[in-house]
């Protein structure tokens, strides 16, 4: 058994296919003899390593979400079925209103 498989036990393995030009395919074999691990394995460690880069936490969520601004949406094209409904949904307000007030 190789020592790859000892290290990551019960995972599922699904093949994935890459198309890397000279450069990237130069780089991803330089680095895999320096880290003196298979090719796959860098690709791995370069996707943990993104994936940590662009983990947020919630309260940088929340605090982005709180920072970013709300535009109204555009007004809908007369005629359109978004102005129909948007004027069903107004007549029907209206109603509530003079029959609740």
């Amino acid at each position: 058994m190789s020592a790859l498989k000892k290290s990551r036990p019960g995972k599922v393995r699904e093949p994935i296919q890459v198309y890397l030009d000279r450069g990237e395919r130069a780089t991803l074999d330089r680095l895999a003899r320096e880290l003196d691990v298979s090719r796959a394995e860098v690709l791995r460690r370069a996707l943990g390593v993104l994936r940590e880069q662009r983990r947020e936490t919630v309260y940088e969520w929340l605090d982005r979400l709180a920072r970013t601004p709300v535009e109204a949406p555009p007004p809908p094209e007369p005629g359109s079925v978004e102005a129909l409904l948007l004027e069903e949904h107004d007549r029907k307000e209206e109603e509530y209103r003079r029959k609740y007030s």
